[in-house]
């Protein structure tokens, strides 16, 4: 398990006014999981965003956001893995945060 949080602080050097795309506050949470034995990991994690700073419209306001997603890797041998996630596991939508849904990923690596 992990877990971390951001306090941020960023002002505008001139006006002292906070800048906007930017949350004031990030706690994050990981469980994690490693079977060696058989070449598995997998992450379980969720992000939470709180005081997020935006302009829309020409007015400014603050929001909040809960994001959870999850990753499995898997080990193919010595020199491959492959891997597997979903972004935004709960499917939530935010326009102010830019979260469209739900992403599904994957992939392969290979070292020589």
């Amino acid at each position: 398990m992990r877990s971390t949080y951001t306090y941020l602080d960023a002002r505008n050097d001139k006006s002292g006014e906070l800048l906007t795309g930017r949350a004031r506050h990030k706690t994050s949470l990981q469980l994690m999981y490693k079977d060696k034995a058989h070449g598995w990991e997998a992450t379980l994690g969720n992000d939470w965003l709180d005081g997020y700073r935006y302009t829309l419209s020409g007015k400014t306001g603050m929001t909040g956001a809960s994001i959870m997603n999850v990753v499995v890797n898997k080990k193919l041998g010595k020199q491959a893995s492959a891997y597997f996630g979903i972004n935004n596991l709960t499917n939530r939508e935010n326009d102010i945060l830019y979260y469209d849904g739900r992403i599904w990923r994957g992939g392969v690596k290979v070292t020589f």
